[in-house]
């Protein structure tokens, strides 16, 4: 008897099974949220400011209204501070000049007829450039040791020109010239500066430059064709503070 009890027990638990709900199932996991890819700090210049200085030799064209056009190589030596305002840009306040001895000659000769000839040469001049350029890195993250900087900006050029040539015979004047120029003329400057990181502070640059006339006039159309210049040396970063 209690077999058949048994039986029909077990046969009524196979007729009608327990609901879905009451069935055991394992519980999933939370998922952990995906995490997210670490965000890159923003770049932040290695230096504020910098001093360079360079073995350079610049050409630009000058005219004023006491002289033709002239041109002018300023060389050899220039230097200039930097203010980096962020990683790819950099404001550049730059100055060189080139200021030869002043020359005064005097030849005295004669001719066969005893007179005294004598002939005097003074020379004087002076170009002084002040420039305010711009410097741009377009690297994406400018950390690498190899880079390349565009320059663009405006250029101030001083400059001075005096020539006295004087030839006398016996104390009479047979040939006499003077010649003055005493002008400000503003430029457009552009170039490249490939350069090298050699240490954290300390890069090597090599730059090429065009000096293009603003201040000729309509009459002085070839003053306006652009110049270049060439410039190697050595510039050091360094914070204040």
């Amino acid at each position: 008897m209690r077999f058949l009890i048994l039986v029909s027990l077990f046969c009524s638990l196979q007729v009608f099974p327990l609901p879905a709900q009451h069935l055991a199932t394992p519980t999933p996991l939370a998922e952990k949220p995906a995490a997210s890819p670490a965000e890159k700090p923003p770049l932040a210049p290695r230096y504020r400011y910098y001093v360079g200085t360079e073995w350079a030799a610049q050409g630009f064209k000058v005219t004023s209204f006491t002289y033709p056009i002239q041109e002018v190589v300023i060389k050899p030596v220039s230097g200039y501070v930097g203010y980096q305002i962020n990683p790819h840009l950099t404001l550049q306040v730059g100055f060189s000049q080139t200021n030869p001895p002043t020359e005064d000659n005097l030849v005295v000769t004669h001719t066969p007829a005893r007179e005294t000839v004598v002939a005097t040469t003074y020379l004087d001049t002076y170009d002084g450039a002040v420039s305010g350029l711009l410097r741009y890195d377009p690297a994406r993250r400018p950390a690498h040791r190899v880079f390349l900087n565009l320059l663009l900006g405006p250029t101030l050029l001083f400059h001075y020109y005096q020539a006295d040539n004087k030839v006398t015979v016996d104390g009479r004047v047979t040939y006499e010239t003077y010649d003055y120029a005493k002008a400000r003329n503003w430029y457009l400057t552009g170039g490249l500066a490939p350069g090298y990181r050699l240490t954290p502070q300390l890069d090597v640059l090599v730059q090429t430059t065009a000096n293009r006339n603003l201040t000729a006039p309509a009459s002085a159309q070839t003053a306006r064709d652009a110049q270049y210049g060439f410039a190697a040396g050595l510039r050091y970063g360094f914070d204040l503070g």
